[in-house]
């Protein structure tokens, strides 16, 4: 009834990711987080040749991605600890902006959004009626404020 499941030979590969299988995939947006999709905006990515793409590349997935080669840390462009402390700290806080990550949710609304939407007659009339039931509003449509007690 249930099959046994049996060990993978050690000459099956893995398959590749996308990422894996791109020549430069730091350079192309589709490829990184969408967190990420607004700082690589390279549009000037046709006019420059192989090494430079190649260049481009490695200091993007440093400076934008945080991804520093501790294996082998001699092929990395910021050498220092304070420049890769700066890259991991930029990194970190991109990830802990709340306006970044509603962006990557697609969860963000603008003021020209609410104009447009609009509201009718009906749902202001039924807004007021209930702010007057919660004690908010007057009946002349003010909005009525707490008063300091004096000591």
């Amino acid at each position: 009834m249930w099959k046994k499941k049996t060990k993978k030979s050690s000459t099956q590969k893995p398959k590749k990711s996308k990422r894996e299988l791109a020549e430069y995939p730091a350079l192309d947006p589709s490829l990184n987080l969408k967190t990420r999709t607004e700082l690589l905006d390279y549009d000037y990515l046709h006019k420059l040749n192989a090494e430079e793409l190649k260049w481009l590349n490695k200091f993007t997935e440093e400076y934008v991605n945080a991804s520093i080669n501790t294996v082998n840390p001699r092929k990395n462009l910021h050498r220092s600890k304070a420049l890769k402390k700066d890259c991991y700290d930029r990194n970190n806080a991109r990830n802990r902006d709340v306006l970044t990550r509603q962006k990557a949710f697609n969860k963000t609304f603008y003021l020209d959004d609410i104009a447009k939407k609009g509201y009718d007659d009906r749902e202001r009339l039924n807004s007021r009626i209930e702010l007057k039931m919660m004690g908010v509003m007057d009946d002349k449509g003010r909005i009525k404020r707490k008063r300091k007690s004096s000591p």
